[in-house]
């Protein structure tokens, strides 16, 4: 019998490897448009079992006349029925370093709102098919 090994990433190894991974593909580009993607950070549950994550979204290129790194963190209810689905928290965090996070207390502040969400929030998971 084999075992698993399931190995941890900290949010900032997470949002570090995308922001490089998205540096990479920009270059790749020739530095020509703007690449993005999100990192999941956090997740919660509601008490009927729908999802509340928290993502922090980035975007490499061109801001201006400099090439920068652009975060901003959200807090995404994916329950059926949820009244305050999409909660943006920070918007425009721009650095212009290598690894741009240093936005642990936003990602703080937003997992704290997430769990607040989750706790009062009565939305259903949706549907899987």
């Amino acid at each position: 019998m084999s075992s698993t090994t399931r190995t941890v990433r900290s949010a900032i190894e997470i949002v570090n490897d995308t922001v490089e991974r998205l540096r990479l593909e920009y270059r790749h580009r020739g530095h020509q448009e703007n690449v993005s993607a999100s990192a999941q950070v956090g997740l919660f549950g509601n008490l009927s079992g729908a999802e509340v994550a928290v993502e922090q979204r980035i975007e490499v290129g061109k801001n201006g006349e400099y090439v920068s790194v652009r975060h901003a963190i959200a807090v995404i209810c994916a329950g059926f029925g949820c009244t305050e689905p999409l909660i943006e928290t920070t918007r425009n965090l721009i650095f212009d370093c290598d690894h741009g996070d240093i936005t642990e207390q936003g990602r703080l502040a937003a997992r704290q709102q997430a769990q607040a969400h989750a706790e009062k929030c009565r939305a259903m998971p949706r549907p899987t098919n």
